[in-house]
C-alpha cells in the first residue's frame, strides 16, 4: 500500500472516530433531555408555570415566594416589572418593591435582575433583546416574573423560539408552541396586539387553530392556579392571604384533597407536612420526635449558615418552626384550620376529599367523590388544591375529561403541558386510573350529544397531542439516525 493511501486511510479512520465520539455524545445528551423528568414544579414552587427545564414563569412574587424559589433550586429571577413600593399582605408577608426584592434575593442566595417594560408599552423588541442578554448570561434554572404572568410567559416563550429556531436537536420551540403553551395556561396569544408582536419577534406567522375555550380574565387574576378547563382549576396549597383574591376572581367552590388531622374511622393521626422556610420537605410529620421539634428542625435545615434575618428581622433563629399562613400548627398542616377560615371568612363553598390511605389513585376513590364532583361543577368555577397540585391534577383531569367527553390522550397531554408526567411505567396507579375512567365506560351524557359536537371537541385537542407526539417522534428519529451514523463510523474505524 502506498504511503498516500496509508495517509488517506489513517485520516479517514481518525475522522470517523471523531464523528463517532461526537455523535454518541449528542445521542446521550438528546436521550437524557428527552427522557429526564424535571424536578419542578416542587412543593414550594407549585405556582410556577413550567415553560422548559430551565425556564418557568410567574406573576408578582411575595417575599416568601422569592425565598421558596431559592430553596426549590432556582438560581436566578428576571422581573419584567419595576415595583416601586412594597405592599403588606396578611400574616407578615409582603409584596416587595423591586429594591426590597433584590435585598430578599441576596439573603436567599439567588440572583435578581429587573428588566422593566419600556415607556412605549408591553410589546417591545428592545425589552426582548435585553431579556435575551439576561437569560443567556444568568445561571439557570431561571424564574421569569411580572405583574401579569401573561407577559412573563409570553417573553419567555419568544426567547426560546429565537434561541432554538436553528437548533438541529430537540427541544425546539416554534410559534405554534408559543400559542399552545400559552393556551395551556389560559392565555390567548392569537389576539391583537400580541399576535403582531409574535410575528415581529419571530418572523413567523401565527397560525389560527381551533383551541378549547380559555378561562375568563377575572379568574386569571389568581395567577398561581392552572386551568384544566374554563371552570376547573388546580393549585397547590393555597395561602391564607390568597383566599379573598380567589373569591373575588369568581371562584365559587374550593375542593381540598389534602389529608385531614386524623384518618376516619380509625382516628389515627394523619397530618401532612407544612411548608417551612429553610427546612427540607419530605422529612416526615411524625418521624422521630416530630418534624417541628426544635432538635429535628435544627437537623433538617437546608442551610445552617443562613442569617436569622432570612426568616424575619425579629427572628431569633434561622428557620421557620410554624407556618400559620398555610394553615400549619405545631405538628404540620391542619386541614381544620383551613376549613374554619374559609367557612368563616369567605362565601366559598368548601369540600374536603382527602387522597391518601384508603382513598388513593383507584376507582374506589373516583366513585366515592364522583357524584359530588359532578354536582359542584354546576355551581360555577372550581379550584381544586392539594399540596403541590399533583393530586388535584389527577382527579381534576379525570372529572373534567369525564364531563367534557375527553379520552386519556387528552388528559395525559394536558398534564404533560402543565409539568405533571403520568406514564404506565413511572406512575402506574395514576396512569391506570386516568385511562380506566376516560377510556372505559363513557359518561352517559356524552351519548346524548351529537356526533358533530363530539368530533369537534376531539379535533380541538388534537394539536396539543400531535405536538407532543411529533416532538417525541422527531427526537426518536434523530437518535436513530445518529445511532446509524455512529455505527458506520465504528465500522470505518475497525476496517
Amino acid at each position: 500500500m502506498s504511503s498516500k493511501m496509508k495517509f488517506v486511510r489513517q485520516f479517514a479512520s481518525t475522522a470517523a472516530l471523531t464523528i463517532t465520539i461526537l455523535t454518541l455524545l449528542v445521542v446521550i445528551m438528546t436521550f437524557s433531555r428527552a427522557s429526564g423528568v424535571p424536578s419542578f414544579p416542587s412543593r414550594k414552587t407549585w405556582w410556577t408555570k413550567r415553560i422548559s427545564d430551565d425556564f418557568h414563569a410567574a406573576g408578582l412574587l411575595s417575599e416568601r415566594q422569592i425565598k421558596y424559589a431559592s430553596e426549590a433550586g432556582f438560581k436566578s429571577i428576571i422581573s419584567l416589572y419595576n415595583y416601586s413600593e412594597s405592599e403588606s399582605i396578611q400574616q407578615g408577608d409582603t409584596l416587595p418593591s423591586s429594591q426590597r426584592s433584590l435585598e430578599v434575593a441576596q439573603l436567599s442566595g439567588i440572583t435578581f435582575a429587573v428588566l422593566p417594560f419600556s415607556a412605549t408599552g408591553r410589546y417591545s423588541l428592545s425589552v426582548l433583546n435585553r431579556f435575551t442578554q439576561y437569560a443567556d448570561s444568568l445561571t439557570k434554572p431561571i424564574l421569569v416574573t411580572s405583574d401579569d404572568s401573561y407577559y412573563s410567559t409570553l417573553y419567555t416563550l419568544l426567547y426560546l423560539v429565537q434561541k432554538t429556531k436553528h437548533r438541529f436537536s430537540n427541544p425546539k420551540f416554534t410559534v405554534n408552541d408559543v400559542v399552545e403553551i400559552g393556551h395551556t395556561y389560559g392565555y390567548n396569544f392569537t389576539e391583537q396586539p400580541t399576535r403582531d408582536f409574535i410575528v415581529m419577534a419571530t418572523d413567523d406567522d401565527v397560525l389560527s387553530e381551533d383551541l378549547d375555550p380559555i378561562p375568563s380574565d377575572s379568574l386569571q387574576t389568581y395567577w398561581a392556579a392552572k386551568p384544566i378547563t374554563p371552570d376547573w382549576f388546580i393549585a397547590g396549597q393555597v395561602y391564607r392571604e390568597h383566599l379573598a383574591e380567589i373569591e373575588a376572581s369568581g371562584f365559587k367552590s374550593v375542593i381540598n384533597m389534602r389529608k385531614g388531622v386524623i384518618v376516619q374511622p380509625s382516628g389515627d393521626p394523619s397530618q401532612e407536612e407544612v411548608t417551612l422556610l429553610n427546612i427540607h420537605d419530605r422529612t416526615g410529620t411524625y418521624t422521630s420526635v416530630g418534624r417541628q421539634n426544635v432538635q429535628r428542625l435544627l437537623q433538617t435545615r437546608i442551610n445552617a449558615s443562613k442569617p436569622n434575618a432570612y426568616i424575619s428581622n425579629s427572628s431569633l433563629v434561622n428557620y421557620e418552626d410554624r407556618n400559620f399562613g398555610e394553615f400549619g400548627d405545631d405538628v404540620g398542616y391542619n386541614e381544620q384550620l383551613e376549613r374554619d377560615f374559609i367557612v368563616t371568612n369567605t362565601n366559598l363553598t368548601y369540600y374536603h376529599f382527602p387522597i391518601g390511605g384508603r382513598y388513593s389513585y383507584n376507582m374506589e376513590s373516583f366513585m366515592a367523590f364522583k357524584d359530588t364532583f359532578l354536582e359542584v361543577s354546576k355551581n360555577g368555577p372550581v379550584l381544586v388544591h392539594c399540596r403541590t397540585g399533583y393530586r388535584s391534577a389527577v382527579f381534576t383531569l379525570i372529572i373534567a375529561g369525564y364531563l367534557n367527553c375527553k379520552d386519556s390522550d387528552w388528559a395525559i397531554a394536558k398534564a404533560h403541558r402543565l409539568g405533571y408526567y403520568f406514564t404506565v411505567s413511572g406512575t402506574p396507579a395514576e396512569f391506570n386510573l386516568i385511562t380506566d375512567v376516560l377510556d372505559g365506560e363513557p359518561n352517559p351524557e356524552c351519548n346524548k350529544s351529537s356526533t358533530v359536537t363530539m368530533t369537534t371537541e376531539r379535533i380541538q385537542h388534537s394539536p396539543v397531542v400531535t405536538v407532543n407526539v411529533s416532538r417525541g417522534t422527531v427526537a426518536t428519529v434523530n437518535m436513530l439516525v445518529m445511532g446509524v451514523v455512529a455505527l458506520v463510523g465504528i465500522v470505518l474505524v475497525i476496517f
